[in-house]
């Protein structure tokens, strides 16, 4: 694990978190101060959230305090926030590997989205994938990852 290997890369990536929701929230503030009332959350908001050298690190609670005030924030105005995962991230991939990365990437964003209190009706946009030749066999592993 990057936390007792690597301790300075480590702190690296904390710092690099904090910041993001720090500058996150900057963001979602000066949207309002505009008129803009929507807003995609960066799937990169955490770097490396996923990686399997960061497997024990819990950056939910860590990440606590930023987390709920960005939720705080975008609940109290209204404002419409999603997240959007990466273009890897396909619920119907034929490859086994990137079907459980995939659901592990779904995992880290919904996990966000339970620590910022937005879980309920937060939209989480999804990559559903191509037909791979078979487009009925892909049609059928939509319905069965959702």
């Amino acid at each position: 694990m990057l936390k007792k290997t690597g301790g300075a890369a480590f702190n690296k990536v904390r710092r690099a978190a904090s910041e993001n929701l720090s500058n996150t929230l900057r963001i979602l503030l000066h949207n309002k101060a505009y008129g803009i009332m929507i807003y995609r959350f960066s799937s990169k908001i955490v770097p490396l959230a996923t990686h399997p050298l960061l497997s024990g690190w819990d950056y939910t609670s860590e990440l606590s305090p930023q987390l709920k005030a960005i939720g705080c924030f975008t609940n109290k105005d209204k404002i419409r926030v999603s997240f959007h995962p990466d273009h890897f991230t396909v619920l119907n991939s034929p490859k086994e590997e990137i079907l459980q990365s995939s659901l592990k990437d779904f995992q880290h964003h919904c996990l966000l989205l339970k620590e910022m209190g937005l879980d309920k009706g937060t939209k989480l946009v999804a990559h559903v994938g191509g037909t791979y030749n078979d487009r009925e066999k892909s049609i059928k592993k939509n319905y069965r990852a959702i």
